[in-house]
């Protein structure tokens, strides 16, 4: 008797998890409709990108010859100080060094607004690259019947089939945009 009770209980229970697994399979969303892009390869991969890229890099080698030219002209400045220090009188020492002080200020500022001018062309540069990214992805999405595309990124997806990646169709529409 016990052992009906028990095979009908085992039943009972063991069919309501095979149930329940069928009916949450099919509760699930199909994977039919989502798309995948790694911005970052079409940015390092695309014309446009390579172009963004080239376009920031001329300006950031411009930018630091620049400043190692301004950079050179202080180091000498303050080795010359250096050397004729001990021959100024005390006012002329203070008078001295405080104009060095403030052209070193000067050198610091000038360096971090560079820095803070290449930062902000890159952004401009970049997003101009991603606002045809967004155009393309758009574009496909639409035209494969993708109704959700998630950025390829380590911290946001953390695996996706390759079927769901349509980075090499975006390349390619890139590259052929005028």
């Amino acid at each position: 008797m016990r052992t009906i009770i028990y095979t009908t209980f085992a039943v009972i229970f063991f069919s309501g998890i095979f149930f329940s697994g069928i009916a949450l399979a099919d509760s699930l969303p199909e994977t039919d409709g989502i798309g995948i892009v790694d911005i970052q390869r079409v940015i390092d991969e695309t014309r446009q990108g390579k172009a963004a890229r080239q376009k920031v890099e001329k300006a950031v080698e411009k930018s630091r010859v620049k400043l190692d030219k301004m950079k050179k002209e202080f180091e000498d400045e303050r080795e010359q100080t250096k050397k004729q220090i001990a021959l100024l009188s005390e006012d002329a020492r203070e008078q001295t060094l405080s104009q060095l002080r403030g052209k070193e200020r000067d050198l610091t500022r000038r360096v971090r607004d560079h820095q803070e001018e290449i930062l902000r062309m890159e952004g401009t540069e970049i997003k101009k690259v991603i606002d045809q990214i967004n155009e393309v992805v758009n574009t496909l999405a639409s035209d494969k019947g993708i109704d959700f595309v998630l950025e390829k990124e380590k911290r946001v997806v953390l695996y996706s089939s390759d079927k769901l990646d349509f980075t090499d169709q975006v390349i390619e529409k890139m590259n052929k945009r005028r």
